[in-house]
């Protein structure tokens, strides 16, 4: 059963590294920052968001993403 999830992740680890050379290329490192982000929120994190602050701000930050600001007409 070891051996099989092994395997498993294995895998995935090389689907996710295939997918990652076709369709993030020269962005390795921001592809592992959402990986890290993804892990923490999993895992029950606790954030502190200053009170002027957006919550969608401070994820970004964590993954070292830049939000796309929106034109108001």
């Amino acid at each position: 059963a070891k051996i099989l999830e092994a395997e498993g992740e294995s895998e995935a680890i090389r689907l996710v590294n295939e997918a990652a050379e076709k369709y993030f290329i020269g962005n390795a490192q921001l592809l592992r920052r959402l990986q890290m982000a993804e892990r923490a929120l999993e895992s029950n994190t606790k954030i502190i968001v200053p009170s002027n602050t957006e919550l969608v701000n401070v994820i970004g930050d964590l993954a070292g993403v830049v939000p796309i600001k929106k034109n108001e007409k």
